[in-house]
């Protein structure tokens, strides 16, 4: 229905990763509003500032974007992703980025 609000959601958020190989993460993007310039913003513990990647377009409002590889020693990792909507900017989880999701590196 088009009185659906656009949103973005990860389908599967890992929560213990290698933190010596890549991952991939899906994030799907349904509702009204086309949505643009899907972003990963990414950091590990003790860095002082986001790293921003952008994600790939896969068709069908599906994106992708990887989760590593990361130097070792890091620990802990935090994530979430955004994405423009018309005027709105869109994140996933919603209160990103002061709550995100968190990531152990093995």
């Amino acid at each position: 229905s088009s009185d659906l609000p656009s949103r973005l959601f990860l389908p599967t958020r890992p929560g213990l990763l290698n933190g010596r190989t890549k991952t991939r993460i899906m994030i799907v993007a349904p509702g009204p509003i086309a949505v643009e310039r899907v972003l990963l913003h990414l950091r590990l513990r003790g860095e002082p500032e986001w790293r921003t990647v952008p994600a790939k377009l896969m068709g069908r409002r599906t994106w992708q974007a990887f989760l590593g590889p990361f130097s070792p020693g890091a620990g802990l990792g935090r994530y979430y992703v955004s994405a423009r909507a018309g005027e709105n900017t869109l994140t996933a989880p919603l209160e990103a980025p002061e709550n995100c999701y968190t990531v152990t590196l093995i």
